[in-house]
């Protein structure tokens, strides 16, 4: 059984959604990351979630992880080989870190590790509003962002969970974003608030 190490956050819920798409059965342990471990250090000296553990391969790191999950099980391929289509998942993967690197004064106000003043928060806001429409301009059709379900979409849902989550708007991919949560299947990663984990580390 694939362990997922970490549960709510956009790169946990990124690997998460590979998995779901691919099929793949998984557990998730939970990761207190206010006060690692010596045994998730052990497994991850960088520290961070989240953490994927196939057997005996531990894999850190969520692009790298999607990476491994492509390699090893190619039935149900999240990034095209094309070169038109992987130019664009890159240009979502880009656009959706930025987005997540500019939410953080908010993620730290809301659950308390980062004291963001007012005019952060605003401008935090602000920029995310800027950046947005360019996300959403990458998409080819009104579903997707390529012609069928793919990491470009998975990276842009985890974004707008989180924006969910922190009240911020989603601005022209609101729609797009309550399209996708209809679908069981996609739906599928994003962890319910109080899931906890088979395990603890």
């Amino acid at each position: 059984m694939i362990k997922v190490y970490g549960i709510h956050s956009p790169f946990v819920f990124r690997v998460r959604g590979v998995l779901e798409a691919k099929r793949l059965p998984y557990e998730h342990v939970s990761v207190d990351m206010r006060n690692r471990s010596a045994a998730f250090l052990a497994l991850n000296p960088i520290g961070k979630i989240p953490v994927l553990r196939d057997g005996d391969i531990v894999v850190y790191d969520s692009v790298q992880i999607v990476a491994y999950l492509e390699l090893r099980y190619p039935q149900t391929r999240m990034i095209p080989d094309d070169l038109h289509s992987r130019i664009l998942v890159g240009k979502a993967i880009a656009l959706a870190d930025k987005l997540d690197d500019l939410a953080y004064p908010i993620l730290g106000r809301v659950f308390g590790f980062r004291d963001a003043s007012d005019e952060e928060i605003a401008d935090a806001h602000q920029k995310i509003a800027d950046l947005l429409p360019s996300l959403s301009d990458l998409r080819t059709t009104d579903r997707f962002f390529l012609r069928e379900y793919s990491y470009a979409d998975i990276v842009t849902l985890s974004f707008l969970r989180l924006a969910e989550r922190m009240s911020i708007d989603q601005g022209p991919l609101a729609d797009y974003y309550r399209m996708h949560l209809s679908d069981p299947l996609i739906a599928r990663m994003f962890p319910a608030p109080d899931e906890q984990g088979v395990d603890s580390i």
